[in-house]
């Protein structure tokens, strides 16, 4: 089987956060806008390891 062109490495998290939300009602509909999340991407070559990249991703609200 021929391995795929893309390779992923490994990966870390440097940041994981998650808090309950007093204010939740269970019984109404949850309403979630997409232009409220924000995400952030960056790519960049890993200095002396050619056809290695570092991607970082930034996911909030």
């Amino acid at each position: 089987m021929k391995l795929a062109p893309l390779q992923l490495e490994g990966y870390f998290l440097t940041d994981l956060n998650c808090q309950a939300n007093p204010q939740f009602k269970a019984d109404k509909e949850t309403k979630f806008n997409e232009r409220d999340l924000e995400v952030a991407a960056a790519v960049q070559p890993i200095k002396d390891k050619p056809n290695r990249w570092q991607v970082s991703l930034n996911a909030g609200l």
